[in-house]
Protein backbone atom coordinates (compact mmCIF):
# COMPACT_ATOMS: atom_id res chain seq x y z
CA UNK A 1 0.00 0.00 0.00
CA UNK A 2 2.90 2.57 0.82
CA UNK A 3 4.72 1.76 -2.10
CA UNK A 4 1.49 2.29 -4.35
CA UNK A 5 1.03 5.76 -2.46
CA UNK A 6 4.65 6.40 -3.22
CA UNK A 7 4.45 5.73 -6.87
CA UNK A 8 1.17 8.13 -6.98
CA UNK A 9 2.97 10.53 -5.30
CA UNK A 10 5.89 10.33 -8.12
CA UNK A 11 3.58 10.31 -10.68
CA UNK A 12 1.71 13.69 -9.73
CA UNK A 13 4.65 15.27 -8.58
CA UNK A 14 6.58 14.61 -12.25
CA UNK A 15 3.48 15.67 -14.08
CA UNK A 16 3.57 19.20 -12.10
CA UNK A 17 7.38 19.65 -12.74
CA UNK A 18 6.60 19.94 -16.33
CA UNK A 19 5.54 23.58 -15.83
CA UNK A 20 7.21 26.11 -13.65
CA UNK A 21 5.08 27.36 -10.76
CA UNK A 22 1.88 29.35 -11.50
CA UNK A 23 1.76 27.57 -14.89
CA UNK A 24 -0.93 24.87 -15.98
CA UNK A 25 0.15 22.55 -18.80
CA UNK A 26 -2.10 21.29 -21.57
CA UNK A 27 -0.72 19.27 -24.10
CA UNK A 28 3.66 20.27 -24.70
CA UNK A 29 2.63 24.00 -23.64
CA UNK A 30 2.45 25.56 -20.20
CA UNK A 31 0.22 28.67 -19.93
CA UNK A 32 0.13 31.40 -17.31
CA UNK A 33 -3.17 33.28 -16.88
CA UNK A 34 -2.12 36.58 -15.20
CA UNK A 35 -3.70 37.78 -12.27
CA UNK A 36 -2.43 41.44 -13.21
CA UNK A 37 -3.63 43.58 -15.63
CA UNK A 38 -0.92 44.97 -18.71
CA UNK A 39 -0.78 47.00 -22.08
CA UNK A 40 -0.72 44.51 -25.01
CA UNK A 41 3.01 45.18 -24.88
CA UNK A 42 3.18 45.75 -20.89
CA UNK A 43 2.19 41.93 -21.41
CA UNK A 44 4.82 40.54 -23.66
CA UNK A 45 7.18 42.05 -21.31
CA UNK A 46 5.54 40.58 -18.21
CA UNK A 47 6.26 37.39 -19.87
CA UNK A 48 9.45 37.45 -20.67
CA UNK A 49 10.50 39.29 -17.73
CA UNK A 50 8.60 37.48 -14.77
CA UNK A 51 9.07 34.27 -15.98
CA UNK A 52 12.77 34.61 -16.22
CA UNK A 53 14.78 31.72 -17.32
CA UNK A 54 11.38 30.07 -18.71
CA UNK A 55 11.16 32.18 -22.02
CA UNK A 56 7.44 32.79 -22.01
CA UNK A 57 5.98 34.61 -24.33
CA UNK A 58 2.45 35.84 -24.85
CA UNK A 59 0.55 32.90 -26.25
CA UNK A 60 0.20 31.71 -29.93
CA UNK A 61 -2.53 29.37 -30.76
CA UNK A 62 -1.98 27.02 -33.07
CA UNK A 63 -4.96 24.74 -33.82
CA UNK A 64 -8.48 24.29 -32.65
CA UNK A 65 -7.70 21.94 -29.53
CA UNK A 66 -5.42 24.70 -27.74
CA UNK A 67 -8.12 27.79 -28.91
CA UNK A 68 -11.23 25.83 -27.31
CA UNK A 69 -8.42 25.07 -24.16
CA UNK A 70 -8.02 29.17 -23.96
CA UNK A 71 -11.74 29.79 -24.35
CA UNK A 72 -12.89 27.22 -21.38
CA UNK A 73 -10.19 28.82 -19.32
CA UNK A 74 -11.69 32.50 -20.21
CA UNK A 75 -15.08 31.37 -19.43
CA UNK A 76 -14.61 30.00 -16.44
CA UNK A 77 -12.76 33.29 -15.02
CA UNK A 78 -15.05 35.48 -17.15
CA UNK A 79 -12.11 37.23 -17.72
CA UNK A 80 -10.88 38.78 -20.98
CA UNK A 81 -7.03 37.76 -21.92
CA UNK A 82 -4.52 39.17 -24.11
CA UNK A 83 -3.25 36.72 -26.82
CA UNK A 84 0.22 37.25 -28.99
CA UNK A 85 -0.85 38.70 -32.17
CA UNK A 86 -1.05 42.43 -33.39
CA UNK A 87 -1.18 43.78 -36.86
CA UNK A 88 1.41 46.93 -35.22
CA UNK A 89 3.55 45.81 -38.07
CA UNK A 90 1.46 46.03 -41.27
CA UNK A 91 -1.70 47.54 -40.67
CA UNK A 92 -4.71 44.63 -41.65
CA UNK A 93 -1.94 41.57 -41.01
CA UNK A 94 -2.18 40.15 -37.59
CA UNK A 95 0.67 37.92 -37.16
CA UNK A 96 1.99 35.91 -33.68
CA UNK A 97 4.54 37.84 -32.13
CA UNK A 98 6.64 34.90 -31.75
CA UNK A 99 7.05 33.52 -34.58
CA UNK A 100 5.75 36.08 -37.62
CA UNK A 101 3.47 33.80 -38.74
CA UNK A 102 0.45 35.26 -39.93
CA UNK A 103 -2.99 34.46 -37.91
CA UNK A 104 -5.79 32.73 -39.80
CA UNK A 105 -2.93 30.64 -41.55
CA UNK A 106 -4.57 27.06 -40.79
CA UNK A 107 -7.60 28.36 -38.98
CA UNK A 108 -9.21 31.35 -37.32
CA UNK A 109 -11.82 32.41 -34.77
CA UNK A 110 -12.92 35.57 -35.90
CA UNK A 111 -16.86 34.81 -36.00
CA UNK A 112 -18.26 38.62 -35.64
CA UNK A 113 -18.66 40.40 -38.48
CA UNK A 114 -15.98 43.52 -37.98
CA UNK A 115 -13.30 41.98 -36.61
CA UNK A 116 -10.59 42.60 -37.11
CA UNK A 117 -12.27 46.49 -37.24
CA UNK A 118 -9.16 47.91 -37.93
CA UNK A 119 -9.10 51.67 -36.55
CA UNK A 120 -6.61 52.29 -33.17
CA UNK A 121 -7.39 48.28 -32.35
CA UNK A 122 -4.23 46.67 -33.23
CA UNK A 123 -4.10 43.92 -30.51
CA UNK A 124 -5.48 40.55 -30.44
CA UNK A 125 -7.23 39.40 -27.37
CA UNK A 126 -9.73 36.72 -26.38
CA UNK A 127 -12.79 39.05 -25.65
CA UNK A 128 -16.15 37.84 -24.03
CA UNK A 129 -19.99 38.46 -25.36
CA UNK A 130 -22.69 39.04 -23.63
CA UNK A 131 -23.56 35.32 -22.92
CA UNK A 132 -19.89 34.39 -21.92
CA UNK A 133 -19.23 33.12 -25.12
CA UNK A 134 -15.51 33.96 -25.98
CA UNK A 135 -14.42 34.85 -29.19
CA UNK A 136 -11.07 36.50 -30.98
CA UNK A 137 -10.86 40.40 -31.08
CA UNK A 138 -9.05 43.22 -31.81
CA UNK A 139 -8.63 46.02 -29.02
CA UNK A 140 -6.47 49.02 -28.66
CA UNK A 141 -3.03 47.98 -27.82
CA UNK A 142 -2.76 50.44 -24.57
CA UNK A 143 -6.39 49.35 -22.50
CA UNK A 144 -4.87 47.07 -19.44
CA UNK A 145 -6.11 43.58 -19.01
CA UNK A 146 -5.29 40.37 -18.11
CA UNK A 147 -3.01 38.01 -20.31
CA UNK A 148 -1.97 34.38 -21.01
CA UNK A 149 1.70 33.70 -21.12
CA UNK A 150 3.14 30.59 -22.48
CA UNK A 151 6.45 28.67 -22.58
CA UNK A 152 7.25 24.53 -23.65
CA UNK A 153 6.95 21.80 -21.01
CA UNK A 154 9.59 20.42 -19.63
Amino acid sequence: MIFILMIGLLVVSKARGNCPDGFVQFRESCYHFSHSRETWMGAQVACKEAFFPTKANLVKIDDQAENQFLFRQAQATRTEYWIGASDLQVKGVYRWLNSGQEVGTYFNFWIYSGNPSGGPEHCMEISLNTNNVPFWNDQTCTDFQHFICETAAK
